[in-house]
């Protein structure tokens, strides 16, 4: 169900359901007059910032706002710089992680060729002496 705009001279009687229109007040010379003062003194002040607005962007005079802009730069600057140190520290800890992982893997390599190297020696010298038993004594 869609509502209706009311415009604010309307009003809604709410005890009968029905929209009535609110008596138009009559305004004097003097309330007219006010009001288009009030109007002129707004336009006034609008098209001044307006003008003021148009100096700055055309002086060569430093404003407030160029000076929060080129903080604005140095911060977004250092945030940059701070962010690189960042990304090269974790690459290089990657990298790091990485050449211990292959290290690592190397190390399980090598005491896997020690332990079987080993047993080969302990096998082989078990059957020497099996061949051989009374070396020791004889």
């Amino acid at each position: 169900m869609k509502r209706k705009h009311l415009s604010s001279k309307s009003t809604f009687d709410w005890e009968n359901g029905l929209i009535s229109r609110r008596a138009r007040v009559d305004t004097t010379r003097e309330d007219r007059a006010r009001g288009k003062r009030m109007f002129g003194n707004i336009l006034g002040t609008l098209q001044r910032f307006k003008k003021d607005d148009k100096n700055l962007r055309t002086s060569d005079a430093v404003s407030p706002f160029c000076l929060l802009k080129g903080l604005a730069d140095d911060q977004a600057k250092k945030r940059e710089e701070l962010s690189e140190r960042i990304a090269t520290k974790l690459r290089s800890e990657t990298n790091l992680h990485t050449e211990i992982l292959e290290k690592e893997k190397e190390l399980k390599g090598l005491r896997i060729s020690t332990d079987s190297a080993d047993f080969v020696i302990k096998h082989k010298e078990a059957t020497v002496c099996l061949l051989c038993p009374q070396r020791d004594g004889s």
